[in-house]
């Protein structure tokens, strides 16, 4: 999720699938209503089964150029661990002060100290764990080459610390199984000097074989899981190059934004909350009030980098001077 890179040195299709992933994410975290709610919890179900993984799968591809740099520690604390500090506390008043109000919500709010402090070091709430995923991560990659570069000058044991690390993250129930194990794919593909984007057939394939042999089992981690995931990359990154460009532009724009957006949709969409009556009594079905939530989040999201940018609270909580990517 890199900040402030120019559009033109950026791969479209990398960022067109991005776009798709992050609005898809967006989709499945509004309240579903109406006539059709059962086909959204249906489609929103097949969401989950590839959106987070895959960005996991990105994020760990281009996390590899990082990790052989120098600095892993400053960006990974200007750039996740400080407007994960702020935006995590936030969104958990936002959920106890909805609960007060008596306002629904996906997701509980904590009901004492304890549960708040252990929501944002341990067991976060809400899309925010993706974000808490990525800085465990991290950070054990960041600790394991500080550790090994003392005793040993090989990047292989830079990896095998860093496993250990997650291991251990998993085990307490810090991190996921499946976090780590889609971020270090994405790690291995990019140390391979493969590409992330497959070819269009064979990811097709896949995502056909995957579906004939357990297409129910696709929704918990799984080997036939990665391979799904990976075909599903492959499929939406390819598609930037056949669709109209007004389309991939949107989305790719979506996708230079995606951090914002993760972190800001959820208090747009709790926003509209109070509105979904009204939106049924002019469309029974929900999808109307599913497509303005999901624009009002994507807007607000992008007008939110927008004004921090503005006020110079940019650098402050992202560390870039330029949260906003441009169109």
């Amino acid at each position: 999720m890199a900040l402030s890179t120019p559009a033109d040195a950026r791969d479209s299709g990398i960022d067109f699938l991005k776009g798709v992933l992050i609005v898809l994410m967006i989709y499945g975290h509004v309240g579903h209503i109406g006539t059709l709610q059962d086909i959204q919890l249906e489609v929103r179900g097949w969401i989950y089964s590839f959106h987070m993984p895959a960005f996991l799968v990105v994020s760990g591809f281009f996390f590899f150029d990082r990790l052989k740099g120098k600095a892993i520690t400053t960006p990974l604390l200007r750039r996740l661990i400080v407007p994960y500090m702020v935006f995590e506390p936030l969104y958990l008043l936002g959920l106890l002060i909805s609960a007060r109000i008596g306002l629904p919500t996906s997701n509980e709010a904590t009901s004492d100290a304890r549960s708040f402090v252990m929501s944002v070091f341990f067991q976060p709430i809400g899309a925010f764990w993706f974000v808490h995923a990525l800085i465990v991560i991290q950070l054990s990659f960041a600790v394991s080459r500080a550790a090994s570069r003392k005793l040993f000058e090989d990047d292989r044991i830079v990896w095998f610390g860093a496993v250990l690390l997650l291991g251990g993250a998993v085990q307490l129930g810090i991190v996921r199984q499946s976090a780590p194990a889609f971020f270090l794919i994405g790690l291995t593909i990019s140390a391979l000097k493969q590409d992330v984007k497959q070819n269009t057939w064979l990811s097709i394939l896949a995502i056909a074989t995957c579906l004939i042999l357990n297409h129910s089992g696709l929704k918990e981690f799984s080997f036939l899981q990665i391979a799904w995931v990976l075909g599903i990359i492959g499929v939406f990154t390819n598609l930037a190059a056949i669709l109209p460009n007004m389309i991939v532009h949107l989305f790719a724009f979506i996708g230079r934004n995606t951090l914002i957006l993760l972190i800001t949709h959820a208090f747009f969409v709790v926003a509209m909350k109070p509105l979904a009556a009204r939106f049924l009594g002019l469309d029974p079905t929900g999808l109307l009030f599913t497509l303005t939530t999901v624009s009002l989040a994507c807007i607000g999201g992008v007008a939110s980098s927008r004004a921090l940018d503005v006020l110079r609270l940019s650098s402050a909580l992202f560390g870039t001077k330029r949260l906003y990517a441009p169109f």
